[in-house]
Formats: structure tokens, sequence, C-alpha cells
């Protein structure tokens, strides 16, 4: 008998407004994978983001994390519940050094001892020469690790990062790629979304496309990946 999803989202319909932006979603997140939804910019990816974590309000449909229904709760009992969530904006305290963001996700954290800090370093040691250096004179680069080490220092299950590569050099988005799969060898799921299929298809097990706030492809990633047809109907601008 397989194991229920660790996240389950069906029937999801969001809206600002008037406009509707999201149309019937239906997704899944297994314990311990890495999904990617793949989709251009407009497509909806971030409201998907938004309404796992509790952003956004105005919507319809089921949200269930670890069996239980989330799709009504703030976003820090979300958090609570053990979902991380990076947005594509970074956020971090930029009047602050690192090692106060970092303290920051540490307090607000769950009593969760898989990510002390030593650990995150490991996975970041770019940070470690960095600690005491304001966030404002931070490269973007930089700020995105900051961002996730913050996020895994409050213990998650699942996390989601919200487009990690936008805006970064290829040199780093490289990188970046590499501290994801070491997020992975610890057993942590992830679910990310991505405009970038060469970066999602490093890190990713399975894939959705989302195009105009519906699913138009669900799979294996290597079968996107691999199938030009897809990508130049979802993805090639």
């Amino acid at each position: 008998m397989t194991s229920s999803p660790l996240l389950e989202v069906s029937g999801l319909v969001a809206r600002y407004g008037k406009a509707r932006v999201l149309d019937g979603l239906d997704l899944t997140v297994n314990r311990g994978e890495t999904v990617a939804i793949l989709g251009r910019n407009g497509a909806g990816k971030s409201t998907l983001m938004k309404c796992i974590i509790g952003l956004i309000t105005e919507k319809t449909g089921s949200i269930r994390f670890n069996g239980a229904e989330i799709a009504t709760l703030p976003p820090y009992k979300v958090s609570r519940a053990g979902i991380g969530y990076v947005p594509e904006e970074r956020r971090i305290f930029t009047e602050l050094t690192v090692r106060e963001n970092l303290e920051v996700g540490r307090l607000r954290g769950r009593s969760n001892t898989r990510w002390p800090l030593d650990r995150i370093i490991e996975i970041f040691p770019n940070l470690k020469r960095l600690l005491d250096r304001p966030g404002a004179q931070m490269s973007g680069g930089e700020q995105q690790m900051v961002t996730m080490a913050r996020t895994l220092l409050t213990g998650p299950d699942l996390i989601l990062l919200d487009e990690p590569s936008e805006g970064l050099a290829p040199v780093i988005v490289d990188q970046m790629a590499g501290m994801i799969r070491d997020m992975q060898a610890s057993g942590l799921s992830i679910l990310i979304s991505e405009q970038n299929m060469r970066f999602a298809s490093k890190i990713s097990q399975r894939a959705y496309l989302l195009e105009r706030g519906e699913i138009k492809f669900s799979g294996p990633m290597q079968t996107i990946a691999t199938n030009q047809e897809l990508y130049h109907a979802h993805l090639a601008v």
C-alpha cells in the first residue's frame, strides 16, 4: 500500500478580484520528492505558491498537507505545520547581518533539530564568510542563499521555492542546483516554480506545465525536458 502524498492540491481556484488566475488545479508532492511547476511569466506559478502558504485567501478547493486540510489557515499556521516558503522577492532584512537574518528563522522555527546552523553552512558554504555582512551589501545570489538558509532553520518538511534562479548568473544557478541536491539528500520535499527548464531538470523528478492557470501536462521531468513540442508550446518565449 502506497503512502498518501505529503501535499495534495485538489480543484484549486484562485482569483485576484474578478480575475480568475488558477482554474481547478490538481497536483501532488510525495515525501522526499522534488516537483517543478513550469510555465511562462503570468502562468500562475507564484499565485499557486502563495495559495499554498496562505497569502491568498480568495480561493476555493482543497490543500492538504500531511493529511490535514490547510486551505483556510493563515501563513503562520501553515509554516508551523511544516511548510517553508522562499518568495521570488527574497525579502531578507537588509539592515540585519546574515547571522541575524538566520537567527530570525531559528527563533520562528519548529522544534526540529534536522537543520542546525553548522549543517546549514555545509549546504551554503559561501555564507560562512558573510555571517557579519549586512543584507544590504549582498548580491542577489547571496541574498537568495540567505533566504533559503533562513527557511531551512524553521525546520520544514516541505519547502516552496518560487523562481529561485530568477535574475541570477548561470554560474550561481549551477551552484544553487548543487545546494538543492544537498537539501534533497536529507529527505526534504521541494515544490519549485521555474521558467528555467535547464535548471529545473537538474533537480526535479516530476513536473507540471502551467499555462493561464491550468495544468496542460504532468509527468516525469525527463519527459518534459526532452519533448521539444511541449517546450515550444508552453515554455519558449
